[in-house]
């Protein structure tokens, strides 16, 4: 039989076990959205012993020795008014920003107290560590979602201009043929291609536009592979209901992997803006 139900071992609360679809969504912004460092107070042996113990899912995971110098032992000292002895720590999750901000705080005395009358689960950061990643693939997914839309809006306007242009009386008869002319630019980085190195001829000007459309057309192709999908449509994580739609089939893509090919989009989009004289 399959628990339906957490029962912390530190304060004997109990908490019924989130919907399937919210683990599911856990697992992603937890093990993949996310890096750890793991700061412990004690003798390296006994650190070393803990790493070597903590299970597959960490082994990669830096366990390092806490230390007064640390900087973030620093920030706890100093922003919260904690007074540490050495050897000692406050559970906590802070987020690594340069500024080391605190996600939350773990399970504190006077935290285990109330838990304790209350009857609920004592409180670890994770619920607002959640939260936090949550909000953060959601935003990045949304933002992509953007993107995507009015890239493929560029190319449909972008395509009028290339049939009307295809159409001229003017251009000039290359040796080479336009596949091969267009192959050629295709290689060149984004940062060399603009309207006024295109506009030399017609011939050179469709072959320009040609290379880019694809390039952005591409570029499009491969971040909505990255995506999660339902029903043939890529979705983003509802952070109210703490997972995605029903049937999703969740792709298993770190979410910097996605802000980095949306990143990809938008310069291809600026480059085929700048060819057609649209402003950014």
């Amino acid at each position: 039989m399959q628990a339906t139900q957490f029962i912390d071992p530190f304060v004997l609360g109990r908490t019924p076990l989130p919907s399937e679809g919210c683990r599911d969504a856990a697992r992603l912004v937890l093990f993949h959205d996310s890096t750890y460092i793991v700061v412990c107070p004690g003798d390296r042996r006994k650190l070393l012993a803990i790493a070597q113990s903590a299970g597959s899912v960490w082994k990669n995971t830096p366990f390092v020795s806490d230390t007064r110098d640390l900087s973030v032992v620093m920030r706890l000292v100093t922003d919260e008014y904690m007074r540490l002895d050495r050897g000692e720590a406050i559970p906590a999750i802070l987020e690594y920003d340069g500024s080391n901000h605190i996600v939350d705080f773990g399970r504190g005395f006077v935290t285990i107290l109330i838990k304790l009358f209350n009857d609920s689960p004592g409180r670890y950061g994770d619920e607002q560590l959640l939260q936090l990643l949550f909000r953060y693939r959601a935003q990045i997914e949304g933002d992509t979602q953007h993107t995507i839309t009015h890239a493929n809006l560029l190319l449909t306007k972008t395509a009028a201009v290339h049939q009307l242009l295809s159409m001229s009386s003017h251009q000039h008869v290359m040796s080479l043929p336009s596949e091969i002319l267009e192959q050629i630019i295709s290689y060149l980085p984004s940062e060399d291609i603009d309207m006024q190195k295109a506009k030399v001829s017609i011939t050179w000007y469709l072959a320009t536009l040609a290379a880019t459309r694809n390039h952005l057309r591409q570029a499009i192709k491969e971040t909505e592979d990255l995506l999660c999908v339902a029903d043939g449509e890529t979705v983003c994580l509802d952070c109210d209901a703490r997972q995605y739609p029903p049937g999703t089939e969740i792709r298993w893509v770190p979410i910097k992997l996605i802000e980095a090919k949306r990143k990809e989009v938008m310069s291809w989009y600026n480059v085929l803006c700048r060819v057609v004289g649209f402003k950014l």
